[in-house]
């Protein structure tokens, strides 16, 4: 598969600083963090006061999207490679943390079932089936054609995040029939609802491919940001009656993708914003430097804690273990599963640079086998 000949203008390189690596490293650590306690609400880890609705967690995916969006079309576009190394990064990416999850998520499921457990949604059942769901997840197929896996619901982002890297593989790096065809062939093995929900991973794309977007004023950079916090709050109260209208438009089941018309005002608004923080990052904000550290590792992790994260969740109901209603009993329970996810992580999304010197060794030597074999 060739590179095409021209590719879109990447991000320009002052836009990405240091200081402005660290504000997405904290803002991807935040989102985690606030999917996870959102959660343990939602599953009854915690029942005391609680100022937050479904809507945290469900714009910390907002969040994610345009992030992935942004950092995969800006390292893609500044770094030449082929579609191999492309392919290799995102199932690099993907694969070490999330099919060992889905392993211990499974373990999980068939534990809490044999107790009787519920682990999934409160409207679901604590015996529905483990293997048809499991293998739909294994595709990365559970929100496509499904309503997603039950007994790690978190799992539907990660569905629909590989589509997307496969999707701007395909356009990014194939062109003419060849580009048509298997961008064919994608979305129909993918689905509508992965479609659906694209604009809002694309609008990271969207900005990291409009350098202009990234010229403002400090003024203009500080009304981006603060607009795009508001519209954290805005958007739920605006969602509801988009779903109700899409919802009567689509004749099959949207799964996640009901969400995708008011995601996508909220991704809009948080692309915008991003462009502010990158101007404000070096001059107006706090410098976080000195939490460098901590911000980087915490951000090292939340992948591995968002999809390890209910399950183990899921644990501790099995051992009828609850904060109630003190908070700071759930503030320790959330720092165990933190802690549980950030040894995971040391296991699985630390190793992936050793893995990939590996894979990078042996594509050096093929050529010396082949030489030799011949």
């Amino acid at each position: 598969m060739a590179h095409p000949a021209t590719t879109p203008p990447p991000i320009t390189p002052s836009a990405i600083t240091p200081r402005m690596s660290l504000w997405l490293d904290a803002i991807r650590a935040a989102a985690a963090l606030a999917v996870m306690a959102g959660h343990g609400v939602q599953q009854g880890l915690y029942s005391g006061p609680w100022p937050f609705s479904i809507a945290l967690q469900q714009n910390a995916m907002v969040v994610f999207f345009v992030l992935s969006g942004l950092m995969i079309a800006g390292s893609t576009d500044s770094k030449p490679a082929s579609a191999a190394d492309y392919a290799l990064a995102r199932m690099l990416r993907i694969l070490p943390v999330a099919l060992p999850a889905l392993a211990l998520s499974l373990l999980a499921a068939a534990w809490a079932q044999s107790r009787g457990v519920n682990l999934g949604d409160p409207d679901t059942s604590a015996t529905m089936p483990l293997w048809p769901d499991t293998l739909r997840a294994m595709l990365f197929l559970s929100d496509s054609w499904h309503l997603g896996l039950w007994y790690n619901p978190p799992w539907w982002s990660l569905c629909y995040e590989v589509w997307f890297y496969a999707l701007f593989g395909a356009l990014t790096f194939l062109k003419g029939a060849r580009r048509i065809a298997t961008v064919a062939v994608m979305a129909l093995v993918a689905g509508p609802n992965i479609l659906l929900m694209l604009p809002v991973w694309w609008t990271g794309v969207w900005i990291a491919r409009n350098p202009a977007l990234w010229r403002m004023t400090r003024a203009q950079a500080w009304l981006r940001l603060w607009l795009s916090i508001a519209m954290l709050g805005v958007q739920p109260q605006i969602a509801v009656p988009m779903q109700k209208v899409f919802v009567l438009a689509a004749p099959w089941a949207l799964g996640h993708a009901l969400y995708a018309p008011s995601y996508l005002v909220l991704a809009l608004a948080l692309a915008l914003g991003l462009t502010g923080l990158s101007h404000l990052a070096d001059s107006a904000l706090p410098d976080i430097t000195r939490l460098a550290g901590p911000v980087r590792r915490a951000a090292g992790m939340s992948f591995s804690l968002y999809v390890l994260h209910w399950p183990l969740i899921g644990v501790l109901k099995i051992l009828h273990i609850a904060a109630g209603a003190n908070i700071f009993a759930y503030a320790a329970l959330l720092a165990i599963i933190v802690a549980a996810s950030t040894l995971f992580a040391m296991a699985t999304e630390a190793q992936r640079p050793a893995l990939r010197a590996r894979i990078a060794a042996f594509r050096a030597r093929r050529p010396t086998m082949a030489a030799a074999a011949s």
